[in-house]
This record gives C-alpha cells, structure tokens and sequence, in this order.
C-alpha cells in the first residue's frame, strides 16, 4: 500500500518494517478476474482496515515474483523469523510463545485499555499504545506488550490463527499466507 511512488520500494510500504506479509503461488489462480475487495478480503485484510487507507489516499499493489525465502506463516516459523530479525527482543517474546499460540483473539482485545484498530490507524508511535519494537525493547515485556508489538509493528492482527492460511471477517479460510523479511523489489525476479 502507499500513496507516493517512494512507498513501493520494497515487499512492505513501511521501510522500517523487517517482515512482510506475502501470498503462495497456489493461490494466485483464485485472483484473476476478481474485484479488489475480494482479492482484500480473500488474503484477510479486513474492510475497514483498507477503507482507512483508501480514505487516506493509499492504492495497493498485487506484486507477482519468484520465490524467495519465506515461512509458511505458522506461530513457530513466526518466531523462527523473530528470533533472526529481532534478537533485542526476541526473550521477551520467546517467554510468551505458548500463550500467544492459544490466547483467542478477544481476549486480547479485553485485556486492552485501547481499540487496536484505532491505535494501528492513527499510525507508528503516534498514540502510546503503539508498541513499536523500540518501545517494546523499553518496556517491561508483558503479554500485552508482546502481543502489541506483533499487531503493530509484525502485523499479526484480529483474523490471525497461525495455521499458515489467511481468514476473512466471517471466518472463511482463504489463501495460504508466507511471512518474509521485507525484501528491497530490486531484489525480487
């Protein structure tokens, strides 16, 4: 997603991001000849995330390109790729793996004294609630930090299951979902 040509510089818009979320080649064949809120809501984004952005003036792109090294997006490759991209906090995050793997999504948010969703759309560390991973290398490193940090700064959000497959709002599985670091496009074929 961005606004300006200097976003589309690398896999995710957001140059200080390490990771990036991509979909399998499989699933490519379901896209083609489809509306943009479909091909949105078939990779789990949710619709108001989106409408937020394009409110904001952001387009998004559908980048095709061979492989490269990515993990089927499963809870443990998650902190395969955590551990290497982000060893300042990766003890913090190491001490909750089990908790993050069966904490349903609602209990979360209950824990929350904020909408994440609200956070997340008012942009990076502008609220305080933002966990970035600077903000998370400061802080105590409870559950709801680690949890933070990975809704805001990973992008592991709400219709997150760990199994490796996206999901819509309503539940319905959709396409295979890979996590990567965020690759420069002119590394990309």
């Amino acid at each position: 997603k961005g606004c300006k040509p200097e976003h589309f510089i690398r896999l995710s818009t957001e140059d200080w991001k390490r990771t990036a979320w991509i979909m399998g080649q499989e699933d490519f064949q379901n896209l083609v000849g489809k509306t943009d809120n479909y091909i949105a809501h078939y990779v789990g984004m949710l619709p108001e995330w989106v409408q937020s952005y394009v409110d904001k003036g952001y387009s998004f792109k559908l980048l095709v390109f061979s492989p490269v090294k990515c993990l089927l997006a499963t809870w443990d490759n998650v902190f395969i790729l955590l551990q290497e991209l982000y060893p300042t906090v990766w003890d913090k995050v190491r001490i909750w793996q089990q908790k993050l793997k069966t904490t349903p999504w609602e209990e979360i948010q209950s824990m929350a004294p904020f909408n994440f969703l609200q956070v997340a759309q008012k942009g990076r560390e502008v609220d305080p609630h933002y966990m970035s991973v600077q903000r998370l290398e400061q802080a105590e490193g409870s559950f709801l930090d680690v949890r933070s940090f990975l809704y805001f700064e990973i992008g592991i959000k709400k219709l997150y299951r760990g199994d490796g497959f996206a999901y819509s709002n309503d539940g319905v599985r959709g396409s295979s979902e890979y996590l990567c670091p965020n690759y420069y496009l002119s590394e990309l074929n």
